[in-house]
């Protein structure tokens, strides 16, 4: 099974399809392995596909500083698979796939050609 995605500006990005209130939609993610949750979405995201807001979570960023952000909850179709995934807002311009979704991954991504492609591997 795989995703297949582009790279656009120097960043890799797929289509996810994320679930909330509001229904599916198609959710374009940065892939970052610098990230090690599930996802971070934007707070025009959230407000889109109006996501459940469980509380507060807190986590350390790139710069060690020790930051404080809403927590929701989304509904992931994650490889064949609806699952229960974890999200924290962000002030940011991009939504982030981080390592927790990609541990069983293999990440291959094709600068010259611009494409990125996510094989799960089982």
């Amino acid at each position: 099974m795989t995703l297949s995605g582009e790279v656009k500006d120097g960043r890799p990005i797929v289509d996810l399809e994320i679930e909330g209130e509001k229904g599916l939609a198609k959710i374009p993610v940065n892939l970052d392995t610098g990230f090690n949750g599930e996802l971070m979405l934007t707070y025009e995201t959230i407000r889109y596909l109006k996501l459940d807001l469980l509380g507060k979570e807190s986590f350390f960023v790139a710069s060690g500083d020790y930051v404080e952000t809403d927590f929701y909850r989304a509904f992931l179709h994650w490889f064949g698979q609806r699952r229960i995934v974890g999200v924290l807002a962000t002030k940011g311009s991009h939504n982030l796939l981080g390592t927790d979704l990609l541990s069983q991954s293999i990440i291959m991504i094709n600068m010259p050609q611009s494409s990125v492609i996510v094989e799960l591997v089982r």
